[in-house]
């Protein structure tokens, strides 16, 4: 590997004919470094030479290719996708769509429209909302707000995630607008849980104040999984708060395994109808394990 990336540069030709000879489960990397720095100096030869291996070698190296390709010359790039079919080209606009996330807003806006009528187009969409929610999670939603309704629903799991990051409310807040309850559903849990890493007791009020039901029951059981890392007894306290008893039961081993003193786990586990030998039996599998001196270490990791 390590030849191939000194050769990638000088020589790509012949670091080509040495990833010919890797076995397949090890290229993937070399392909990728290979194609990024021949793309500097003969991008077309990179293509080519891409375009003439295996469908599946060749899936790995097109998006690392289009994204080098695209930000040197993204009308070149562009070009060449036409010249593409199938898999091999949506790999390669997927690519572009990520270096076009990284180019001034109306180049990427351009880029996109000249797309419009394109079946790829929802999925380029979601290429460069994904990429540019990093830096500016309002523009990447508007680009999302401009597709039709079914492609905008499957489209917001690629931007909530970051706007949860940078503003929790904001992100319930517009899920909660969303008309489509499946999303709706599927979304706030997702939220809740990056946004009870950040300010779990923000977050337990927060899902505590939904209407009771599914919904309020799964954002409080994914509070308590995060809570149970960074405060067992107020971890205890949100799963008091989901009313169905399965959720409730499902949540439960996860804190039973993370509580220091057994006497504890068990008293714990006692109050959800978890027997000490169940109890017992959860923590020499999955829980945590205390050395001498206190020090924390998992079933299959080493103190």
């Amino acid at each position: 590997m390590m030849l191939v990336e000194r050769m990638a540069s000088c020589d790509p030709a012949s670091a080509a004919l040495l990833i010919d000879e890797m076995p397949r489960s090890s290229s993937t990397m070399a392909i990728n470094t290979l194609v990024h720095r021949w793309s500097q100096s003969d991008p077309q030869a990179a293509a080519d030479w891409l375009a003439s291996k295996d469908a599946q070698i060749a899936r790995q190296g097109w998006p690392a290719l289009a994204q080098a390709w695209g930000r040197r010359d993204l009308d070149a790039a562009s070009a060449y996708a036409d010249n593409l079919t199938g898999t091999a080209r949506i790999s390669f606009l997927r690519g572009l769509a990520a270096a076009t996330a990284r180019m001034p807003t109306g180049t990427t806006q351009a880029w996109l429209s000249s797309y419009r009528d394109d079946p790829a187009y929802a999925d380029l969409v979601r290429g460069v909302a994904g990429q540019l929610a990093q830096q500016d999670v309002r523009a990447a939603m508007s680009l999302i707000e401009e597709l039709p309704t079914g492609q905008r629903l499957r489209s917001y799991g690629s931007v909530i995630p970051m706007l949860a990051m940078q503003d929790p409310e904001a992100a319930v807040d517009l899920v909660d607008l969303l008309e489509d309850e499946d999303t709706r559903r599927s979304l706030i849990p997702m939220v809740v849980s990056i946004w009870a890493q950040n300010d779990a007791r923000a977050a337990l009020d927060w899902a505590s104040d939904r209407p009771r039901g599914q919904a309020r029951d799964s954002a409080i059981s994914q509070v308590a999984r995060v809570l149970v890392q960074i405060d067992p007894d107020l971890a205890i306290d949100a799963i008091d708060e989901v009313d169905d008893p399965q959720v409730r039961k499902a949540t439960v081993p996860q804190l039973l395994v993370q509580l220091e003193s057994e006497q504890e786990a068990v008293r714990v586990g006692r109050r959800y109808d978890f027997d000490r030998d169940a109890v017992l039996a959860l923590r020499e599998r999955d829980g945590p394990h205390f050395d001498t001196v206190g020090a924390i270490y998992f079933e299959g990791l080493p103190p």
